[in-house]
């Protein structure tokens, strides 16, 4: 991120969150214990100032996973909204995976709190 934001292209920058909690994204995520999302939100943060626009942080709602109030509350305490835009996505379903996508019903309550 730091060489996109030091670079002259006109590159909008999207960041997978998955989850704001630290042990649970090292699960989910294994390089995050290279890369921790505190540091990775951070150098977001300068991206957008740097470039003056908002980086898009994307969230896939896993159910039963990553999709509770408890987890939003901790992504809108992650995450400010003068340097994010946040997209809340669907799991795509995976023949023989065992994460389901939340439901419709979840993401709309999930997009009014």
């Amino acid at each position: 991120m730091k060489r996109l934001r030091e670079s002259k292209r006109g590159i909008k920058l999207y960041i997978s969150v998955h989850t704001p909690f630290s042990e649970e994204r090292k699960e989910m995520i294994p390089i995050s214990s290279v890369y921790p999302i505190r540091e990775v939100i951070a150098e977001g943060r300068n991206y957008a100032d740097t470039r003056e626009q908002k980086v898009v942080a994307n969230y896939v709602l896993i159910s039963g996973i990553n999709d509770s109030e408890q987890h939003l509350l901790g992504l809108s305490q992650l995450l400010d909204p003068n340097h994010f835009d946040v997209t809340l996505n669907l799991l795509n379903p995976t023949p023989g995976r065992k994460l389901n996508p939340s439901s419709f019903e979840r993401l709309d309550r999930l997009n009014k709190v």
